[in-house]
């Protein structure tokens, strides 16, 4: 339920670009802004800093919870076309 949650968390996660002006104009810049709250654990208590740990462990449940919805629509897809198989083999 928590890996689930969390996959749902960063699913809500807003992206943004922006440039630093110390930065390269090709160089655009890619993350959530820490004021849009995406999810406690990737913000550091302070409020100011993103927790990259607990952001990281948020994105590893999302791809773990998209690996689960994966394996059961790939045994759903096996199983319909087993199904298939037989149907066409009962002409």
């Amino acid at each position: 339920a928590e890996v689930e949650a969390a996959a749902q968390a960063v699913q809500r996660i807003k992206l943004a670009t922006w440039r630093y002006n110390h930065a390269p104009k090709d160089r655009p810049s890619l993350g959530f802004i820490i004021d849009d709250a995406p999810h406690p654990a990737a913000i550091q208590p302070d409020g100011r800093h993103v927790d990259l740990y607990g952001y990281t462990s948020l994105t590893v449940a999302a791809v773990q919870a998209q690996a689960a919805q994966l394996a059961r629509v790939q045994a759903r897809l096996e199983a319909l076309e087993r199904r298939l198989n037989a149907c066409e083999q009962g002409r």
